[in-house]
């Protein structure tokens, strides 16, 4: 994927920053209306079958992810824009994003529930006019474990989504780096040759928890405000001990990869740079903010222990 890094954002959501905020990358302000424990008009209890949503709409590739894997993928009847591809559902007729919904597509597709990640200037009055909405919170990894519990508890999948928030819990809330743990700069990919900034993970994301569950520290101090973009001066004064670079390319093209780290090796005076600390993390969900961190956490794991950064994977 050949693209600048403004690019490579937007193709992560709607805009800019509203699509890092939507993907769980920036932990910025976090949406007006709270998260709902109920879909409006749906009742107090999901325990009848009327209550039960035959038809979905997921808003959020995170929210996509977990009605996958609670088994539910047959109850959606649309989903986002930037939601991966669900497995046997190529019927699935893409409605737009959250912050940018195709309304007439969505009365189309006749949903009984919609589904979304709450953010700011999501239009949750309009969509309200086409069905009952659920705005979960997903901008931290508290609130994803606590989202994964709701979905299944509103697709009548407890079981199953209880199960699926503690493994997602476990590995993201289990042992933790300390003072004595690598440093990393955790950052997007750029254009090959036209690496001018730096796009990075902010610590306080569900992304950021990803790389401290594997093993090491974020070198971007917590509390950062603003655009998770550093000038290359920055980045050679917070000198981090390795550099990972977050890719959706397919990791066979190991071209791409190598042309991405050529343009890092370029400030030399870096420790990292020095001693070859330098790694792709590739995939092409490791983006979404879904229950499938944890397979973020060990691509991060491996990527560390491969440039020597880290002794050990773990074992789980």
């Amino acid at each position: 994927m050949n693209a600048s890094p403004r690019s490579i954002v937007i193709i992560l959501g709607a805009a800019l920053l509203a699509s890092l905020v939507a993907w769980g990358l920036v932990g910025l302000e976090r949406g007006s209306d709270p998260a709902k424990a109920r879909p409006d008009g749906a009742g107090s209890s999901s325990g009848s079958a009327s209550s039960i949503p035959a038809r979905v709409v997921s808003l959020s590739p995170g929210i996509t992810e977990v009605i996958e894997e609670i088994g539910r993928s047959e109850q959606l009847v649309g989903i986002s824009d930037f939601c991966a591809p669900v497995a046997g559902r190529t019927d699935l007729p893409r409605l737009g994003t959250a912050l940018t919904p195709n309304y007439e597509a969505i009365l189309s597709a006749a949903p009984d529930l919609i589904l979304t990640q709450a953010a700011h200037d999501t239009p949750l009055d309009e969509l309200r006019q086409l069905a009952p909405v659920v705005s979960l919170q997903w901008h931290t990894s508290r609130d994803l474990v606590e989202s994964i519990h709701e979905v299944g508890r509103l697709l009548n999948e407890e079981p199953r989504g209880s199960e699926l928030a503690r493994k997602v819990e476990s590995v993201l809330f289990g042992p933790q780096p300390d003072d004595t743990s690598p440093t990393v700069l955790f950052v997007l990919e750029h254009s090959p040759g036209q690496l001018s900034e730096a796009w990075y993970v902010k610590d306080d994301t569900i992304h950021g928890d990803a790389l401290r569950a594997a093993g090491a520290r974020n070198v971007i101090p917590p509390g950062e405000t603003g655009a998770p973009r550093l000038s290359l001066e920055r980045v050679v004064v917070l000198d981090p001990d390795a550099i990972l670079i977050l890719s959706t390319q397919d990791s066979a093209d190991p071209g791409y990869a190598e042309s991405l780290l050529q343009d890092w090796r370029a400030l030399s005076t870096m420790r990292a740079v020095r001693e070859e600390k330098l790694a792709v993390v590739t995939g092409d969900r490791l983006y979404v903010t879904g229950p499938r961190v944890v397979e973020l956490v060990d691509a991060i794991r491996a990527a560390l222990v491969r440039i020597g950064t880290l002794n050990e994977e773990p074992k789980r």
